[in-house]
């Protein structure tokens, strides 16, 4: 049976310095926020290792 994540969130970098640009000044408050916001603009490597890891076949991309 495939694994299928449906609720996973992503962001561009557009999206960041656009409309998501209030969500940067907050995770500028909060250290370990940084991290975050670099996993939702990878849609690449790191995002198909944890997927990997975690047993997820698809997911599923909402901004």
């Amino acid at each position: 049976m495939k694994v299928i994540a449906l609720e996973e969130h992503c962001a561009s970098p557009a999206f960041l310095s656009g409309p998501g640009q209030k969500l940067v000044e907050q995770a500028k408050a909060v250290k370990s926020a940084a991290n975050a916001l670099e996993a939702l603009c990878d849609v690449g490597d790191k995002r198909i290792a944890a997927m990997d890891e975690a047993g997820i076949d698809h997911q599923v991309l909402s901004l």
